[in-house]
């Protein structure tokens, strides 16, 4: 699977910006990028992020409330700027994942 190194380097930068932040809000630019409509995804709004996991070529944040987001590798960058988090790792994820 060629794009183990880039999961596992993407849940390395992240686990040390996210982990133990709270999410402040989720936007969804499309309701193709949700799987489940139960919980509703606002649910995740607030929560504390504890966990990342690799799930196949999927990377899952897993939330207090036993809650997951999990989203695929490829389109982590989109999701990522749906997903705010506090303002200094908003920035990071922006110029981690600009493609500078």
């Amino acid at each position: 699977m060629p794009e183990l190194p880039d999961i596992a380097a993407y849940i390395s930068a992240l686990e040390l910006r996210i982990v133990a932040q709270p999410i402040e809000r989720v936007r969804l630019a499309s309701p193709f990028l949700l799987r489940t409509a139960q919980p509703p995804i606002t649910n995740v709004e607030g929560r504390v992020v504890r966990e990342l996991r690799r799930v196949g070529k999927r990377i899952a944040i897993g939330l207090e409330g036993d809650l997951w987001l999990v989203l695929l590798w490829t389109a982590l960058i989109v999701v990522l700027g749906m997903i705010l988090f506090p303002q200094e790792i908003a920035a990071f994820i922006a110029d981690r994942f600009s493609g500078r």
